[in-house]
């Protein structure tokens, strides 16, 4: 069975959004990182999100593991990937200061809502851990000749996903799209 990186992981979740038609950020016109904020007191602590995407006045901000379990195990800064979001969303400040940010990109959404966002592989058993109901979860499953990438948990906001499951075959050093309609076809 191969195994993956987070980047693979990132870089299949991008894949999958781009096709239910989201667009990505990264940085703001003058080049700053998108970031939110983790505290608000003392020295303030700061996360650049690994994916921030965008649908209309919907921004999803990611945190993605390989390994679903490492989604709760807790970092260098003491927390976990879905401590860290649901800490910043929690905050009215971090995320007023986020949507700041936003308004500085190429394509500012407007009165954005933002909303929690995991993936990683998905579990292969139970799980004691589970992700809080308004966090989206994509997930990742190696298949025999690709991957299979599916919203899993859809954060109340289901009618942004058109694609709510979608194959990806490799060819190569690249990854190309396959419908599961597709691919019954073939």
């Amino acid at each position: 069975m191969k195994s993956l990186t987070e980047a693979e992981i990132q870089s299949l979740t991008r894949k999958y959004l781009a096709r239910n038609k989201f667009q990505f950020l990264s940085r703001t016109c003058s080049g700053e990182s998108l970031h939110y904020r983790l505290e608000m007191a003392g020295r303030p602590k700061f996360k650049v999100p690994d994916v921030v995407a965008v649908s209309g006045s919907c921004v999803l901000v990611f945190e993605e593991k390989v390994r679903y379990s490492d989604l709760f195990a807790e970092g260098s800064s003491g927390l976990s990937d879905i401590r860290k979001l649901t800490t910043f969303l929690s905050n009215e400040q971090a995320v007023i200061e986020f949507r700041k940010l936003l308004l500085q990109t190429r394509i500012p959404p407007n009165n954005p809502t933002i909303i929690g966002a995991v993936g990683s592989l998905k579990a292969m058993r139970a799980s004691s851990n589970t992700i809080p109901r308004d966090l989206v979860f994509i997930s990742v499953q190696i298949v025999h000749d690709g991957f299979l990438i599916e919203l899993c948990q859809d954060g109340g906001i289901g009618n942004l996903f058109q694609v709510k499951k979608e194959r990806f075959d490799l060819q190569g050093p690249t990854t190309s799209f396959i419908s599961e309609k597709t691919a019954e076809l073939l």
